[in-house]
């Protein structure tokens, strides 16, 4: 007995063992602190490159630290402390003037996450090279020596690795960022980066920065803030622009149609106390080296400003705040608590110049391309404060614009808290693939020390999903489930709409359900408001109301429109759109792996597809490209309703099958003996022959062809007792609608505009409609049923079920039910 117990006891203890044993690097008393903090935190040395060693302060999340996402911030500089975002912008601390006191940052960002903050590269801060003292370091070397440091991170706290890992950082941050994380997608490491954001980046190292040579965004920039003047503008741009062969502006102002008239057109005397925020009376809280702050190109002593001068008087009013955090930092009890090694420098500085950094010529957009379109990095977010001319955002605005990424929804402002109706943050512009542009009202250079509430919202934004949406046009009460919706990317240049949501019963780990309306070129939407989704609409298209018996109610349901000219979802290249079965396969495959790189978690969850109608088509050869492609898609089985499983000669020609014929007798809508008829002059007396009838290729076609039909009609061919047609966009062969019969205004809320905004539908996208017709749709003759036999005996799908209703004469279940049997398979029970 006691060694029974003992087995179950043991693991149990080593497990506690393991989570719990001491980190040397915990922080465990920390001078300056008026009280104990609700976190841990940690702080020592990363290895990175030979001989380098990172400095790193952690902070855990004060929500859930096991799973909340680890966000790593660099400051730029080059050669800056990221030490001083942590204290002057959204770490857990401020410190007084003296160095002394710490007091609590209500909006630290590791309220939400895990923050790393790291000095890199070697010589910044407390980070050093054993064998260098003043080591040097370019771009490449940086983005390297970060990622060892990472990985090094990442062996200390391996708990953590599983963790949507995110990149931040501000000013040359937008060179250090986008390098590392294509340096960890480059080596295929298994951290789990999901985006990165930048604030008030400098992403291009031109000959222009180079130079001090302004470029037209920076003359942009200081017109809009009346730092030159109208007339010096209009000047300076006649005199240094010209027009090119696409009647495009081309303004090169380092290399200018005309230097000489160019350079005839000087600047205006405009000083400003802050470059880095032009409303500010204060100058930067920065200490000076050697006669320069900060930014080195920006040199308050010099008279060759790139266009502004730094003014000259640096005495700062006694109203100015200073944090004390170099004196802080640079105490022995403080050096201590973090574990700062003897090795490292004497003293430590926020910036210390960029001496031995070497500043290669670069223009940083093909960095981005390749981690959207190579690596399909989930989300991109570039923000600026509105008042910093150093990283201006008009220039950074136009670098995220000439990446080529089309807007999804049109510039809009956004909400400090989140709200439709909160206080107005500044201004967004979504572009497909996760990428977006903002700006931060009133906010300079550093936007978390001049807004915090805002820097804080917009973390939440690059962990929350751009596709969610957050305000449904019409609901008349908030639903209790998260949903999403926008473009999935699919085949070259093709762009699926989707709508996903959340179950409302444990999303994280409930099955995840695709649904598939049929046509073909028929919308998913269609079932999302008419069958199975949570949303009803009324007529006018005004109000929607819930729906009880909605799938997501147990699953997570995600409705797309496919192939691409169906809805919402398009071809980029312009032109017919031409599709058929296999290449609806292919391409509504990718656009399923683009839905999970959305939402990787979901990627281990049960994931069946299901559909109707055309869908017999669609659904199973869509599992069957799943298998094929090897997918790590969790897919557990299939479900088609109503569906159309073979095309065959006789669909082309409209020519019935025996099941139809069977089918009209039990319902009553052919006479018994029209039936007996057809079948004796069609299919002959031998009943073996007879239930392998071939009406299209009857033993006498003339005879059977003297057995006319019999003169039925029917209101609602899919549904035949049903006395209201179809509810459908009005086609000829439907009549018009009794006054009696529901109607469901889906279409006209679909195309109202605050839908389509709340939606995140592309600008440009057409008129929603639920059905394109069959054109430009190539129908094959095909027998599926193969493909169902490939299914179950060579991937071993789990399930596969075929469900009827009754009163549907167009995909009838008489038919269907003798496509199951002839797959050859034994029943298991009796009907």
């Amino acid at each position: 007995m006691n060694t029974l117990l003992l087995s179950y006891i043991l693991p149990i203890i080593i497990y506690i063992n393991c989570v719990y044993t001491a980190n040397p690097d915990e922080i465990q008393n920390l001078p300056g602190l008026p009280e104990p903090v609700k976190f841990r935190q940690y702080s020592g040395y990363l290895n990175a490159t030979k001989g380098r060693h990172h400095f790193y302060w952690y902070f855990e999340s004060e929500l859930d630290p096991q799973n909340a996402p680890v966000v790593l911030w660099l400051t730029g500089g080059p050669m800056c402390s990221s030490l001083l975002g942590m204290f002057t912008e959204h770490g857990p601390y401020t410190v007084d003037s003296k160095g002394i006191q710490l007091t609590m940052n209500k909006y630290s960002w590791n309220k939400v996450v895990n923050i790393i903050y790291m000095e890199s590269p070697a010589g910044t801060g407390f980070s050093y090279d054993e064998n260098d003292p003043e080591p040097l370091n370019d771009n490449n070397a940086t983005a390297v020596a970060n990622y060892f440091a990472l990985e090094s991170f990442f062996d200390k706290y391996p708990h953590l690795k599983k963790n949507a890992f995110y990149i931040t950082g501000e000013s040359y941050g937008g060179v250090y960022v986008p390098m590392l994380a294509n340096e960890i997608f480059t080596r295929k490491s298994s951290i789990n980066l999901q985006g990165m954001a930048i604030g008030n980046g400098l992403f291009d190292w031109t000959l222009s920065y180079d130079s001090n040579v302004p470029t037209l965004s920076e003359y942009d920039f200081a017109l809009g803030h009346g730092l030159i003047s109208p007339n010096f503008y209009q000047r300076k741009i006649n005199s240094c622009c010209s027009i090119d062969q696409d009647n495009k502006w081309k303004c090169d102002f380092l290399n200018p149609v005309n230097k000489t008239k160019c350079d005839s057109v000087k600047k205006e005397p405009v000083s400003i106390i802050n470059l880095y925020n032009i409303y500010s009376d204060c100058h930067l809280d920065m200490e000076p080296v050697n006669g320069s702050q900060y930014d080195p190109f920006y040199n308050p002593n010099s008279a060759n400003h790139k266009l502004l001068k730094q003014a000259q008087n640096t005495n700062q009013p006694d109203y100015c705040p200073h944090s004390g955090h170099k004196e802080y930092l640079n105490r022995a009890d403080v050096r201590q608590a973090l574990h700062v090694r003897n090795d490292a420098p004497k003293q430590w500085s926020a910036y210390k110049g960029d001496k031995g950094y070497t500043r290669d010529l670069r223009n940083g957009s093909q960095t981005f391309v390749d981690l959207i379109e190579k690596y399909r990095i989930g989300r991109i977010l570039v923000y600026n404060g509105d008042f910093d001319s150093v990283c201006d955002f008009i220039t950074d605005a136009r670098f995220v614009e000439g990446l080529g990424y089309k807007p999804v929804v049109e510039y809009r402002p956004w909400t400090v808290d989140g709200k439709p109706d909160g206080v107005e943050g500044g201004f967004v512009q979504h572009y497909e693939r996760g990428l977006s542009f903002l700006t931060v009202r009133g906010a300079g250079h550093a936007v978390p020390t001049d807004k915090p509430e805002a820097a804080l919202q917009i973390l939440k934004a690059l962990l929350g999903n751009p596709d969610e949406i957050l305000s449904l046009p019409g609901l008349g009460e908030p639903v209790k489930f998260r949903q999403y919706s926008g473009y999935l990317d699919s085949t070259t240049g093709r762009h699926q709409f989707y709508w996903y949501l959340e179950s409302e019963l444990d999303p994280e780990n409930a099955p995840v359900v695709l649904w598939l309306n049929g046509g073909p070129m028929c919308s998913s939407l269609l079932g999302l408001f008419t069958e199975n989704g949570p949303f009803k609409a009324d007529s006018n298209g005004t109000k929607l109301t819930m729906n009880q018996y909605s799938w997501n109610k147990v699953a997570n349901v995600l409705y797309m429109e496919t192939p691409a000219g169906v809805g919402f979802s398009y071809d980029e290249h312009l032109g017919p759109l031409i599709n058929d079965n296999t290449f609806t396969a292919v391409a509504t495959y990718f656009a399923l792996e683009s839905f999970f790189n959305k939402f990787p978690k979901l990627r281990k969850n049960p994931f069946y597809i299901t559909g109707e109608s055309y869908g017999g088509v669609y659904v199973p050869m869509l599992a069957y490209e799943i298998y094929v492609q090897k997918s790590t898609i969790n897919l557990q089985g299939i479900a088609i309703g109503n569906g159309k499983y073979d095309w065959t000669t006789a669909d082309v020609s409209q020519v019935p099958t025996l099941s139809q014929y069977d089918f009209a007798l039990g319902h009553g809508l052919i006479s018994p003996h029209y039936y007996q008829s057809k079948l004796e002059s069609c299919c002959g007396d031998d009943l073996a022959i007879r239930f392998k009838c071939d009406f299209m290729n009857p033993i006498n076609k003339t005879k059977c062809d003297s057995v006319k039909k019999e003169p039925v009609a029917i209101i609602n061919l899919y549904n035949i007792y049903d006395n209201c047609p179809l509810d459908r966009d009005p086609q000829a062969e439907y009549r018009e609608r009794p006054s009696y019969c529901p109607h469901s205004g889906h279409k006209e809320y679909m195309n109202r505009v605050d839908v389509r905004k709340a939606l995140h539908v592309l600008n440009d996208a057409p008129v929603w409609s639920e059905y394109m017709g069959h054109q430009g749709y190539n129908i094959e003759l095909r027998n599926g049923s193969q493909t169902f036999v490939d299914l179950i005996e060579k991937h071993r799908i789990a399930k596969i079920l075929v469900y009827n209703g009754d009163f549907d004469s167009v995909c009838d279940f008489i038919t269907d039910g003798r496509f199951v049997e002839r797959l050859g398979y034994e029943p298991t029970d009796e009907y």
